[in-house]
């Protein structure tokens, strides 16, 4: 079983560094697939100085057609 979830699903993590602007963020989340063709995902993350927000979070969708 959880051969099969991780080949299914992805987790990762993401970096925001001086060359995006002023504000650097420090982002995980998780992607779940419910059929081969709809993902849906959800991701936290933190600022890293005093220009970004304290903390961020959102939800998402997407579909393959």
């Amino acid at each position: 079983m959880c051969g099969s979830l991780l080949r299914r699903n992805s987790a990762g993590t993401d970096m925001t560094g001086p060359a995006s602007g002023a504000r650097d963020y420090a982002v995980g989340g998780l992607v779940y697939f419910i059929p081969d063709n709809l993902a849906i995902d959800v991701r936290a993350g933190v600022g890293l100085n005093r220009q970004a927000n304290d903390f961020l979070a959102g939800t998402g969708f997407s579909v393959r057609y």
